[in-house]
C-alpha cells in the first residue's frame, strides 16, 4: 500500500469514527489517573468499534489499542508480583516509559490520518 492510498483512506473515515477513535485514545491516555477504569471503557469501544467498522484507518487504531491494553495488563500484572524480589520495579518503569512511547504513537499517527502498524 502506498502513502497517498493510506492517507486517502484516512481522510475517507467519517468524522463519527475518527471522533469515537478520539475519545477512546483519550480514556487510554488518562487512565493512569483513573485506576485503569478508563482502559477499559477504551478497550471495549475499540472491540466493538474495530468489528464495525469498514475503514483500514480506523481498524487499525483500535487493534493497537486493544494490544496496548492487553500488554500493559498482562505484564503490569507479572513485573508486579517481581516486586517481591525487586526486580519488577525497574520493569515497571520500563512499562511504564513502554505505555507513554505507544500512545504518543498512536496520537502522532491518528493527527497525520495515517493507519498505524502494531
Amino acid at each position: 500500500m502506498d502513502t497517498d492510498s493510506i492517507i486517502s483512506e484516512g481522510q475517507s473515515a467519517s468524522e463519527a469514527e475518527r471522533t469515537t477513535l478520539l475519545i477512546a485514545y483519550v480514556l487510554q491516555a488518562v487512565s493512569p489517573f483513573t485506576a485503569f477504569m478508563a482502559s477499559i471503557v477504551s478497550v471495549v469501544i475499540s472491540y466493538i468499534k474495530s468489528a464495525e467498522t469498514q475503514n483500514e484507518f480506523i481498524r487499525s487504531h483500535h487493534r493497537y489499542l486493544i494490544r496496548t491494553f492487553w500488554w500493559t495488563l498482562g505484564l503490569g500484572f507479572l513485573f508486579g508480583l517481581l516486586c517481591w524480589i525487586l526486580i519488577g520495579v525497574p520493569l515497571l518503569i520500563g512499562l511504564g516509559i513502554w505505555w507513554v512511547y505507544r500512545m504518543v504513537r498512536g496520537f502522532i499517527a491518528y493527527s497525520e490520518r495515517r493507519s498505524i502498524v502494531t
